[in-house]
């Protein structure tokens, strides 16, 4: 593992402000994220380094003007945590599409990571069932726009 997935993976299991357990615990529920068969989940935005994929903070809209990583691009990662608290991991990711290749990999490599160290898998069949269950909550809305995937 390279020094930028450790240093990622150090921000992702930080309960410390700027960190990502911080603000999935802390700022995000009852945010941006859906319910699904077993678990719930939220959308967590993050500042990250487009040459390395390093990982700056993990923030949150009401700091997104203050903070001093303030000019690098943002991002968000969709992190669920299963119904009877058991796992908490990074679902449905998706790298920036302006960056290197190198922090590509580095962001892609520090998802795998992290739920590999949080032994989490969601299994294909529970994602399906909760993607159709929102599919299907967005479309009976009275806009009948679909609004997130």
């Amino acid at each position: 593992m390279n020094n930028i997935v450790s240093l990622n993976l150090k921000l992702m299991n930080s309960g410390s402000e700027g960190g990502m357990r911080y603000l999935m615990l802390e700022e995000s529920f009852g945010g941006p994220g859906r319910f699904g068969e077993g678990y719930t989940s939220a959308g967590l935005e993050y500042r990250f380094d487009p040459k390395t994929g390093e990982i700056k903070e993990f923030d949150s809209y009401n700091r997104y003007m203050q903070g001093e990583f303030r000019d690098f691009p943002r991002h968000i990662l969709e992190v669920a945590i299963l119904n009877n608290l058991s796992g908490m991991g990074i679902i449905d990711y998706k790298a920036p599409r302006i960056c290197s290749l190198e922090a590509r990999q580095n962001l892609e490599e520090s998802v795998r990571v992290y739920n590999l160290n949080q032994n989490f898998n969601l299994g294909r069949s529970t994602f399906r069932k909760a993607m159709d269950f929102s599919l299907e909550y967005l479309r009976n809305q009275d806009s009948g726009l679909v609004l997130r995937l």
